[in-house]
């Protein structure tokens, strides 16, 4: 059998008390802590519900989903730009996309707010419950599931990538778990391919598993007397034969890499690194985490598993040069920063044991009306409330003024506007340009940067697209709004902080 590595303490691990903590489940109770993180999932639940979704990204994948439910099948070409009509598209995230147009048609826009803060709070819970309880304290339980929310929360709007959050820690918990081989490979290749096609970063997990690889393969080299770990090293070929178990196959990796490349060059910001001023606000999470984590280390030194180390190296090494790919550092490193700080609290407290508090338990009727009456309102007060589900920063009502005077046809429209465009006027409009970025040619790019600074005249871009009508941005197009109207072709229907709008004068 391969050998369970060891959490050290000051204090000796009494097995018997495991064994009653078991039993006391059988018995029709829970621990404490288990009721705790149930109270804590239910905060963070109303905590995510109360934050506008901000991703404009999200309107465009409710209408492809709509369209896939409606035709019965996958949308391989595109149906919304002026400019790529019926091209290939690639069929990213199609599983996330048809998973949000059915909430949609069960709902609205609010079940998708809710669907969505359930989804990322069950994935930082199953992560904060990986630990075990002789592992850990509820004190430090909590704190490791705080910072690991304190990472993620910037991350938490209405997007595809909040189902990693779920699926990643499940598939950690397979992989660290005790159960047979082939039932784990199964298991796990399950989790995989639903991840994949729900949002294609698998490949993160490829490179998570390969540090769990490496520290398994180290320590067998250091002990040849526990099992060789084939295991975790098939689990990394899993990764990345599931990262092709989609629709795409081979092709997910080259559209992948074109859009990482494209967004790096049009500076969209979650693609910068950590240290770039664009994400100085919501990367200062990251750089918190990072000092807490040397400080633990530094008190805890040897007594840091391998696997919990290489895990963590390897993510705050991917997560400095892109600052998106913190998202995952926060949702791995929830039980590890739970038995660091756990450690280092029984080591300033050495006549207690950090397990503890956690063997107290609780009546499971009781744990189960608590928990209860704390999700139906963390469900139930945003709307009683009249929280916005949207940010105020989307052209919202620019989109419905847009409607209102009966426009049809062509918008030449900012980048980020092509989402509420197209949710709003499908078929009716055909959008210039939107979030698929994979979609566009570098000479769309360039024309596009290059008509926001007003390089080129109106008459020009009237030419090129023959837009009915234009959606801006005011900072954004602050001078190419200048040249439409001296032009004396367009006027100016409908303007906010937001957006401006111009339609053809009469």
């Amino acid at each position: 059998m391969q050998q369970e590595p060891r959490f050290v303490t000051r204090q000796p691990l009494d097995k018997t008390k495991d064994v009653s903590s078991d039993n006391a489940a059988v018995r029709g109770t829970i621990s404490k802590r288990t009721l705790v993180l149930l109270v804590f999932f239910g905060l963070i639940v109303l905590l995510l519900q109360l934050r506008p979704n901000g991703d404009v990204d999200v309107f465009w994948r409710v209408k492809i989903g709509q369209l896939a439910l409606d035709q019965g099948g996958l949308v391989r070409t595109d149906p919304f730009t002026s400019t790529h009509a019926g091209e290939p598209t690639p069929p990213l995230s199609w599983l996330a996309e048809v998973f949000y147009a059915a909430l949609y048609r069960l709902g609205s826009w609010r079940l998708l707010s809710q669907a969505n803060a359930l989804v990322i709070a069950a994935g930082l819970l199953i992560a904060a419950l990986t630990v075990r309880r002789r592992e850990t304290s509820i004190a430090a339980n909590l704190l490791g599931l705080a910072l690991g929310l304190l990472v993620v929360l910037p991350h938490c709007q209405i997007r595809t990538q909040s189902f990693a959050v779920l699926w990643f820690p499940l598939l950690m918990l397979v992989a660290q778990s005790r159960i047979r081989p082939g039932r784990k490979l199964v298991l796990a290749a399950a989790v995989l391919v639903i991840w994949q096609n729900m949002h294609p970063s698998v490949m993160v997990a490829a490179v998570a598993l390969t540090a769990l690889a490496a520290a398994r393969w180290a320590r067998w080299l250091f002990d040849r007397r526990t099992d060789v770990p084939w295991i975790p090293a098939l689990l990394v070929v899993l990764a990345v034969l599931c990262a092709m178990a989609t629709p795409m196959g081979w092709a997910v990796f080259e559209t992948s890499a074109q859009n990482s490349k494209l967004s790096r060059e049009l500076g969209i910001s979650e693609w910068m690194s950590i240290w770039d001023p664009a994400v100085r606000a919501p990367a200062m999470s990251v750089w918190v985490a990072l000092l807490i984590s040397a400080v633990l280390l530094a008190r805890l030194r040897r007594r840091v598993r391998l696997e919990d180390l290489a895990l963590f190296l390897v993510l705050a090494a991917v997560s400095l040069p892109v600052y998106r790919l913190s998202l995952f550092l926060g949702v791995a490193m929830i039980p590890i920063w739970s038995r660091w700080i756990a450690a280092v609290l029984s080591a300033d407290r050495p006549g207690r044991a950090p397990e503890a508090a956690s063997e107290v338990t609780v009546p499971a009727l009781r744990a189960a009306g608590v928990a209860s009456v704390v999700l139906t309102a963390a469900l139930g007060l945003p709307p009683l409330l009249g929280t916005r589900i949207h940010s105020r920063e989307m052209p919202l009502a620019a989109v419905e003024r847009l409607g209102e005077l009966g426009v049809r046809g062509v918008i030449y429209n900012y980048r980020e506007w092509g989402g509420p465009l197209i949710w709003a006027g499908y078929p009716d409009w055909k959008v210039t340009i939107d979030g698929r970025l994979y979609l566009f040619t570098p000479e769309d790019w360039d024309r596009y940067r290059r008509i926001a600074l007003g390089e080129v005249p109106a008459a020009e871009v009237d030419r090129w697209y023959h837009p009915d009508a234009f959606l801006l941005r005011p900072d954004y197009h602050r001078r190419f709004i200048r040249l439409l109207r001296d032009s004396g072709d367009w006027e100016e229907a409908y303007a906010d902080d937001s957006a401006v709008v111009f339609l053809r004068h009469n």
